[in-house]
């Protein structure tokens, strides 16, 4: 058995931590949490791995965004 790649992180963790850059304090980190590993968990099946992260986001993301009520965010100069 080959050991994983330390360098590879776990989906769920990769994608919990892009939503809290954008959502903390605005949704709480349980409700982070289960957004991401719902989200992961519909690619579970998935035979290419590399592009979960970017797809659960994108889905995670959308639900959050619809849950906390928000618009983007303005951008400050």
């Amino acid at each position: 058995m080959s050991r994983a790649d330390p360098r590879v992180r776990n989906p769920v963790q990769v994608v919990e931590h892009d939503l809290s850059v954008e959502f903390d304090g605005i949704l709480s980190r349980k409700t982070i949490s289960s957004l991401a590993s719902q989200e992961v968990g519909e690619f579970e099946q998935e035979k290419v791995r590399e592009f979960i992260p970017i797809l659960a986001w994108r889905r995670a993301r959308f639900r959050a965004r619809a849950m906390a009520g928000s618009q983007e965010p303005e951008r400050r100069n």
